[in-house]
């Protein structure tokens, strides 16, 4: 930080003087930060996380032939996301996300599960 100089008679003033400028800049441009101690939540049963579950073989054959697709067509989602460390996926898996729409009532989205 860049201090202009103020003349004065005694260092006494001129250091009170950079004090109370350090102190001016400090309480407008750094804010408090309070820290506390972080506790685990479950980020699934946040109202902002849609649902997310695994679909069977069977749906996931019958996605894939509705849509003439293949499982490489769908978007991916990491293995890790903390929305489905809890359901029991594998690579290669489908999850089904559903989220409510204000437009449509309910949403489907589709994602294939990745390692990486």
């Amino acid at each position: 930080m860049r201090w202009s100089r103020v003349r004065t008679d005694s260092k006494k003033e001129d250091e009170d003087k950079k004090c109370f400028i350090l102190n001016f800049y400090l309480e407008r441009l750094v804010r408090p930060v309070i820290f506390t101690k972080m506790t685990k939540f479950e980020v699934k049963d946040h109202i902002l996380v849609p649902k997310h579950s695994k679909i069977s073989d069977k749906e996931k054959k019958e996605l894939l032939e509705k849509y003439s697709i293949s499982v490489k067509d769908i978007p991916k989602i990491m293995i890790k996301d903390s929305v489905i460390v809890d359901i029991d996926v594998k690579e290669g898996d489908i999850i089904k996300i559903t989220r409510k729409s204000a437009t449509t009532g309910e949403s489907i989205f589709y994602r294939r599960v990745v390692s990486s």
